[in-house]
């Protein structure tokens, strides 16, 4: 083998960043990479930063590839590999690997990363002399990005990095490889008429539109077929976006902090039409009560997926079909285009009080929190503030979000007026800290964009580290710290469901702007709710990177579906068992 085709395989993908971190195992690796005059190496400060990071460049163009070490560098990177593998995130991730003659020896820095990454990943394999490895990076990428998409993993013991071998074939490949088969669309006959017969006849539907709709040419499929039909429509947390939501036809987010309009109307609903969606937990609710009364019908270009969501669904009237969804939007764009314009008037007029039961959901449930001008802004207050000054400036379209999870994850969902596909947050696997890593990844590929990080301090201060790597790079990022020295959300479910209990829920904390000055990064402190739009303005007007702390009163996060609850019913503003202040004092 030959560590230049590796080289080779970046430049004609078009990879022009690699991320990752130095070690003994993977210099071959790193030194081919270093003569590179296509691809540029990004040294974060530690394994998990660098995955994240390719997961943020991934989301946003091609695909990401991350470079780190045997042993740590390999358990280290646990966690990005299971986070780009639970939301179906495209990543390729190689690690060096102790001499072949030394594996199974417990050597230094050996660990078996066949069997640590193998739960966490698409496909991944160990290369041996005979292999080429374009061959394995070219196979691994079409895994990567065949539905659903994913992260794989290569592991390139160093003896066969430093080879200068090439070899004739990739005999032994195949033979060894335990993903036998790329997921491909499912060719079976769809029955349109009864999916047609379904839908017009259909007086309460609902579309729930996923991550799996995020594309251009499906947004608009959405939208004509929304606007055509008088369907509405509520999106997850990753297809928020999907659809504008200034238009009448959106509902909001659905879920455990969804908008009160999406969750009655999805339970309330007679159909709902589930595009690139998984109907999992955090949107469902109690899946034995959940929309009871509606057939559910679940389109996803993934088997996996399907197979999942039936054995969810087991107990429903559900209709499964594995097609790429923005195929079979097109195919029923094209059906309804053919319709008489009577059977269409028809079909939408008989929905004209479900639009206006709608309508007076969301007029009576907007998002709501207390603010007490006398206290400490709350985040959204802040970020009501955020959306405002995008919104007067016109730059929605020229952002860019990230998230850590936690409060402010969903907060930001909440009060971001979200027009475009623009945000990257961990949802399956909620993992804190990827907010500023996720921002590199996402700046690099989207060097035109602002990109905004929305974080909590509590996640913040898990991968502040990175720091430094936002600096060397010389990226504008914007990263918002909301300071209420809690990990609020867990604070708020031990506040609700065990009894007050608070543990390890309150903490102190850095000065952020000595931090953030230490690291050669410009900062801004806002303590009073006066200050808060100059203090936004200031930062996105400032040519380079900065970090923003925002010292704000601790909140409950509403709407709020407890545990085992059905999505239409939410804890909610004005609550009796939650209205209690739970407010810091002011400093």
């Amino acid at each position: 083998m030959s560590i230049k085709q590796l080289q080779y395989f970046l430049k004609n993908y078009n990879i022009k960043h690699v991320f990752g971190y130095s070690g003994g195992a993977n210099l071959p690796i790193l030194n081919n990479i270093k003569k590179s005059k296509h691809t540029t190496f990004i040294a974060n400060r530690n394994e998990q930063c660098a995955g994240h990071a390719a997961t943020g460049y991934s989301n946003f163009d091609g695909i990401g590839v991350t470079i780190t070490t045997s042993g740590p560098g390999v358990t280290n990177m646990i966690t990005p590999l299971h986070d780009a593998y639970s939301d179906g995130i495209p990543l390729i991730a190689i690690t060096g690997q102790v001499p072949t003659s030394s594996i199974g020896t417990d050597a230094f820095q050996e660990c078996n990363a066949i069997e640590l990454t193998k739960p966490c990943v698409k496909w991944n394999y160990q290369l041996n002399k005979y292999d080429n490895i374009y061959d394995v990076l070219k196979y691994a990428y079409e895994i990567s990005i065949s539905p659903r998409k994913g992260p794989v993993h290569i592991d390139i013991p160093k003896d066969i990095g430093m080879s200068e071998i090439i070899p004739n074939n990739s005999c032994e490949l195949y033979d060894q490889m335990e993903y036998k088969t790329i997921e491909k669309d499912d060719t079976s006959y769809i029955n349109y008429d009864n999916l047609l017969d379904l839908i017009m006849t259909a007086k309460k539907p609902v579309i729930i539109a996923g991550k799996g709709c995020i594309d251009n040419s499906s947004r608009k499929l959405l939208q004509k077929i929304s606007m055509t039909l008088n369907i509405p429509i509520a999106t997850t947390l990753h297809g928020l976006g999907v659809v504008d939501e200034t238009e009448y036809y959106s509902l909001g987010m659905v879920g455990m902090h969804g908008s009160v309009t999406a969750n009655y109307a999805v339970q309330n609903s007679d159909l709902i039409i589930g595009l690139g969606y998984r109907y999992d937990d955090r949107t469902t609710g109690n899946v034995d009560k959940y929309a009871l009364d509606a057939k559910k019908i679940h389109i996803d270009n993934s088997e996996k997926q399907i197979k999942l969501v039936q054995n969810t669904l087991k107990n429903h009237d559900l209709i499964s079909i594995q097609k790429d969804t923005n195929n079979v939007l097109e195919e029923l764009v094209n059906i309804f285009d053919k319709f008489d314009e009577n059977v269409i008037y028809n079909s939408f007029q008989k929905r004209t009080y479900w639009s206006e039961q709608i309508d007076i959901w969301k007029y009576y449930n907007p998002y709501m929190y207390h603010d007490d001008i006398n206290r400490l802004p709350k985040i959204q207050y802040v970020l009501q503030k955020l959306d405002n000054y995008l919104e007067c400036n016109d730059c929605h379209k020229s952002v860019l979000f990230t998230t850590g999870v936690g409060n402010h994850q969903m907060m930001t969902a909440q009060y971001i007026t979200w027009k475009y596909p623009s945000l990257l947050t961990s949802g399956s696997l909620g993992v804190m800290g990827v907010g500023l890593p996720y921002a590199i990844g996402a700046q690099l590929a989207n060097p035109d964009k602002q990109v905004i990080v929305i974080d909590g301090d509590g996640s913040f201060n898990m991968t502040h580290v990175d720091l430094m790597t936002v600096k060397e790079q010389n990226l504008p990022i914007k990263i918002f710290i909301m300071n209420d020295c809690r990990l609020q959300m867990v604070h708020t479910w031990q506040k609700l469901f065990f009894n007050e209990n608070y543990i390890a829920t309150e903490h102190e904390n850095p000065d952020y702007s000595m931090l953030a000055e230490a690291h050669g990064i410009k900062s801004f402190v806002c303590d009073k709710r006066e200050d808060v739009t100059k203090t936004i303005k200031s930062s996105l007007i400032y040519p380079g990177a900065c970090v923003v702390e925002f010292k704000v009163d601790p909140d409950i996060c509403l709407p709020l579906v407890p545990p085992g609850n059905t999505i239409d019913d939410m804890m909610l503003f004005g609550d009796n068992q939650i209205i209690e202040n739970q407010s810091l004092p002011p400093s």
